[in-house]
């Protein structure tokens, strides 16, 4: 079963708590990116390196773990040590282990799937045209009897109110994010354009004078952007829960005893905190070893 021991280390318990709407579906950008900023501050604070925009070209694993990273200019570096840990999205698996395609023995029998990914469109609105006292989110279920992933949830995230404005100029900013499933067929511009319109078709029956108060709408923008983030976002996972303790969670481990996992996708339901609590789980695993 999984710890819940907080001994430095967030327990199941909280990241299940705490985590976004519907256990694993999404999670908010902003507080995506200051968790984000908080592990770097950390990281560089305790003499770690974090690179952006490199990408590494060759990984050779024997007793250590040699890394050849290239830079944005091109330049080639390299690092060396005794463990590594690499992401469940990386594309570079394939440096390591080229001719297996299963991480670790489990995955033969409980194989992660992505079911949905967000769509979302970006708005700029008036704030006239919003509710006084709407929240920051909000989950809209336009259809009480149907399933809520079967085109039957809309979740609306807000920017904070100005005010220092009056009420008839002040401006805000709003998403609106729906939840596809990962079929080719849904995922062409021409369905995600009718899908952005059908959004707002079933938002104006919850908020009739959203659409006339509507300053800024980029339909092509907020399709690139989905389009793009379907690389770095959680999507919905799913996965056969274990036998013996019916969790959802996946093994950091893989068949290589220094190479070690981490991603969302080992913890499914606990949205983006996996991403976070999964990279404790196998930063732990190597301090534990400590070869």
């Amino acid at each position: 079963m999984l710890s819940f021991n907080t001994d430095d280390l967030f327990s199941f318990a909280s990241a299940f708590q705490y985590s976004a709407p519907l256990r694993g579906v999404s999670f908010f950008p902003q507080g995506k990116q200051f968790l984000f900023n908080a592990l770097v501050q950390k990281l560089e604070s305790n003499k770690g390196l974090y690179l952006n925009h490199y990408s590494v070209a060759s990984i050779i694993r024997n007793k250590t773990i040699e890394l050849e990273v290239k830079a944005p200019d091109g330049s080639i570096s390299k690092a060396s040590g005794h463990h590594l840990i690499i992401s469940t999205k990386s594309d570079k698996w394939s440096l390591i282990d080229s001719k297996h395609k299963h991480f670790n023995f489990s995955d033969g029998f409980r194989p992660v799937k992505t079911v949905y990914y967000p769509f979302t469109i970006f708005l700029g609105v008036a704030e006239k045209g919003l509710p006084q006292q709407l929240a920051r989110h909000i989950a809209v279920v336009p259809d009480t009897e149907k399933d809520l992933y079967d085109h039957n949830l809309i979740i609306l995230e807000t920017g904070p109110p100005d005010k220092d404005k009056p009420l008839s100029k002040s401006k805000n900013s709003m998403t609106a994010t729906v939840y596809l499933p990962d079929i080719e067929a849904n995922w062409t511009r021409e369905a995600l354009g009718q899908e952005a319109f059908s959004i707002l078709d079933k938002l104006d029956v919850f908020f009739p004078f959203l659409k006339d108060n509507i300053d800024l709408c980029d339909i092509d923008k907020s399709i690139d952007i989905s389009l793009n983030y379907r690389k770095v976002l959680s999507p919905k996972y799913k996965v056969r829960n274990a036998f013996f303790t019916s969790f959802a969670a996946k093994s950091h481990k893989t068949r290589f005893k220094n190479v070690f996992l981490t991603g969302a996708s080992l913890l499914t339901d606990a949205g983006f905190d996996a991403e976070i609590i999964s990279g404790k789980n196998a930063a732990l695993q190597v301090l534990q070893k400590g070869d």
